[in-house]
């Protein structure tokens, strides 16, 4: 027989919990409940910490589903089962520490959770597909030995943080980055690797350049390790909006860039970049322009010759670039051009330091 009822915003049927209609930061979940039901607390918005009942055992599909403001969760040692898009989106989340009796974790569980930074599943063995793709800030792994490598196709990527890799027995491997591992000479075991290999999914790699580029996101954070981006390597990616460069990059082959009609921002952390050469990407954008090569700046940031990244997606090197307003500039804008460090190449801002659009004008 079913039993139905509700007990302080919670509607509980035979030990499952159906649904959360209550608005509260902090939520204690009754002791009587086995099972946290499918969407149960789906869009929760105001909830910020939930406390589970010691005598938990299953947290079903899309659980906590868009609680972006969830930051504060324990699940007891009693769960064994964690289903697919039980945490998606939950942005605040910050660390998650699953008992060992979670075997296995349901696709995209902990998709897009940017907040992350620490997760210790010390029992799973499998994962299933996207768990934490796009987990941008996460750094510290703790995982089983026994984790079967054959699951690690886009379950780790873009997690370009990622530094450090502990086994629940005792074994810990700490790295500068993903690229490291898998261009350099590191000494790790083979899951570590193909934790590495995943991470960097997006990309083709040749060495530590960055050679093609296979999606077509927003917002790109190329990972550190990275010190050069080869020719064409995010050619026509039109949905692309800004670009986050590592402080490891060197140098950018010409039309990096080229028919990325929608990017709009490329910032650069402290590092070593040939500015000379981020005039040859051959970008088609929209925003600032540069009044003359004599005029960007003052300083030489951009040489002579390498704006003719501007005309049209073609390299003119050798000709002089045109005055703003004359029409030789019908698409090529740039909104922001941000390029920082003390060991920026090729000119820059007075005793190094940042450059931000100097010698560049709205149109």
């Amino acid at each position: 027989m079913s039993v139905t009822y509700m007990e302080n915003d919670f509607q509980i049927e035979n030990g499952i919990l159906k649904s959360y209609t209550g608005r509260q930061e902090q939520v204690t979940v009754p002791e009587e409940v086995r099972v946290i039901g499918e969407n149960a607390f789906k869009g929760c918005v105001s909830l910020r910490k939930v406390v589970l009942p010691s005598g938990l055992e299953h947290i079903l599909a899309g659980a906590f589903k868009g609680c972006r403001r969830l930051k504060e969760i324990a699940v007891p040692p009693g769960v064994t089962y964690v289903g697919e898009y039980a945490f998606h989106r939950c942005h605040s989340l910050e660390s998650v520490s699953l008992p060992p009796s979670v075997k296995e974790l349901g696709d995209c569980t902990f998709l897009y959770c940017d907040s992350l930074t620490r997760v210790k599943i010390p029992g799973v063995l499998h994962l299933g597909k996207q768990v934490f793709v796009n987990d941008v800030m996460l750094r510290e792994l703790e995982i089983s030995p026994g984790l079967r490598e054959s699951c690690l196709c886009d379950v780790f990527t873009g997690c370009g943080r990622i530094s450090e890799v502990a086994f629940s027995d005792g074994r810990r491997f700490v790295f500068p980055n993903a690229v490291e591992v898998v261009a350099g000479e590191m000494a790790v075991p083979g899951l570590v690797r193909a934790i590495a290999v995943d991470v960097l999914r997006m990309m083709e790699l040749e060495g530590r350049c960055l050679a093609k580029f296979l999606t077509n996101l927003k917002h790109v954070e190329i990972p550190e390790g990275i010190e050069k981006i080869g020719k064409s390597a995010f050619f026509d990616k039109r949905g692309i909006i800004s670009v986050q460069f590592p402080a490891t990059l060197q140098e950018i082959e010409s039309r990096a860039f080229r028919n990325c009609i929608s990017l709009e921002t490329r910032r650069s952390a402290a590092g070593t970049v040939q500015a000379s050469r981020i005039m040859r990407m051959n970008m088609r954008t929209r925003g600032f322009l540069p009044v003359s090569c004599a005029d960007a700046g003052g300083c030489g940031l951009w040489d002579r010759g390498d704006c003719g990244a501007f005309r049209g997606g073609y390299s003119g090197a050798g000709e002089d670039c045109p005055k703003a307003g004359s029409g030789e500039f019908p698409s090529q804008r740039f909104r922001s051009v941000e390029i920082s460090g003390e060991g920026v190449q090729g000119g820059g801002a007075p005793g190094g330091g940042a450059h931000r659009g100097g010698g560049f004008c709205r149109k």
